[in-house]
């Protein structure tokens, strides 16, 4: 009883601190900083600024492997929202731990996801902190697992520079369901799989934005092999 009542009040602790990351409002240059701040810059540090489409908001990250990370959530349809450094939490005597990402699904679930290099070469003590912290959430109903570069598009490959290049042209502005859905039947209207300038024009001569391509293409509505460079002559299909 008395162990049930702890988990009680550490679950509550924690949708408290996961409400008030997704509540926070932006600082003025329009950047979410989670309870432990990412300085920029530092001094052997990778970090970088996200812009979230999915959040709203611009999320400071502290490596490289954190933005494809961060791909991955924008592309995920069941993903509503993430935060980075969101959570503190206090276990084994006082020790704190800040994970990486809090992640919320649009079924209702939560997920923390810590971003490591490698999840063979972390230290005893690093690998001990881990193994409680996900006992202590298991009780709560937050899901918590270690991710690594072997989970990720790789660092410098042309999977996730394709990534990175239509992510960041789907982002010129939002667009809506309508439109992507009025995409997908122009779209349908040509048999197969076509050329990606095909697409392109295909769009503009029906008074929408050739960008709604590359748009649906990131968030996966459309397929290609996205190992090869991206070219105007890259066959793109529907997906199944």
């Amino acid at each position: 009883m008395y162990l049930h009542s702890i988990q009680l009040t550490l679950r509550r602790a924690l949708l408290q601190q996961a409400e008030e990351a997704f509540s926070e409002k932006p600082d003025l240059a329009g950047v979410v900083h989670g309870r432990r701040r990412i300085t920029q810059g530092a001094r052997g540090r990778r970090t970088t600024l996200f812009p979230s489409r999915k959040n709203g908001v611009t999320v400071a990250l502290e490596s490289q492997l954190e933005t494809s990370f961060c791909l991955l959530l924008e592309r995920d349809a069941e993903v509503t929202g993430y935060r980075c450094q969101a959570l503190e939490i206090e276990f084994d005597h006082g020790r704190c731990y800040f994970p990486d990402f809090l992640v919320r699904m649009n079924d209702g679930r939560w997920l923390i996801r810590e971003i490591k290099p490698s999840r063979l070469h972390l230290t005893d003590e690093v690998r001990e902190c881990h193994e409680l912290v996900e006992k202590l959430l298991e009780h709560c109903d937050f899901d918590f697992a270690v991710l690594d570069q072997t989970d990720l598009p790789d660092t410098g490959s042309i999977q996730l520079e394709n990534l990175y290049t239509l992510y960041h042209r789907s982002i010129i502005k939002p667009w809506s369901r309508q439109e992507c859905d009025l995409a997908m039947e122009r779209i349908a209207q040509l048999s197969g799989t076509q050329p990606l300038a095909t697409w392109h024009a295909h769009l503009a001569e029906a008074g929408l934005s050739p960008l709604l391509v590359d748009h649906l293409l990131f968030h996966g509505r459309l397929s290609a092999d996205l190992d090869r460079p991206l070219r105007l002559n890259m066959p793109v299909g529907i997906s199944i």
